[in-house]
């Protein structure tokens, strides 16, 4: 195959200009790229994990909510296995709430988000024992009492009352 000389030297030019464009052009509209309140972007992201493990542990207790017995028991220990991950997930995030605390307050309100936490997955803990020893109905009752007692608690301290 014959080729212009010129033409062999101006392609790769060409290829590399466009590559510069392309980047420039991606750059502005990263850095622009902020979260619903002004926030940057890996706020957002952090604000996102917690959500998404509070979704996932709201979904699993009302999943669990609507009764376990010997026939739900597998499906409820996957549940419960899926809800005491969130648990854990949601203990390493900070709560939007914090950004509103007195610094000197801070390490107290993010120590209790914590604590809060702990008791839940110990509760999600006793759920389990009851399941894998066949108290059902002791099960059920854990779930539609002592897991919802600790959402609302957390909700209301942590979360905020007005966005339940």
């Amino acid at each position: 195959m014959v080729c212009c000389p010129l033409l062999r030297r101006s392609v790769p030019f060409a290829l590399l200009g466009a590559a510069t464009l392309g980047l420039v052009a991606w750059i502005p509209a990263r850095s622009q790229d902020k979260g619903e309140r002004g926030r940057p972007e890996r706020a957002q992201e952090k604000e996102n994990a917690l959500e998404g493990a509070m979704n996932t542990m709201k979904s699993e207790v009302r999943a669990l909510g609507k009764g376990i017995n010997a026939e739900s028991r597998d499906k409820s220990l996957e549940r419960i296995a899926n809800f005491q991950k969130a648990v854990l997930a949601a203990k390493l995030e900070t709560p939007p709430t914090a950004a509103d605390v007195p610094a000197d307050k801070k390490a107290e309100f993010l120590a209790g988000f914590r604590k809060k936490l702990i008791e839940v997955l110990a509760a999600s803990c006793r759920l389990e024992t009851a399941v894998l020893d066949g108290k059902y109905d002791d099960a059920t009752k854990i779930v539609t009492s002592d897991l919802k007692q600790l959402q609302t608690e957390g909700h209301d301290k942590y979360k905020g009352k007005e966005e339940h």
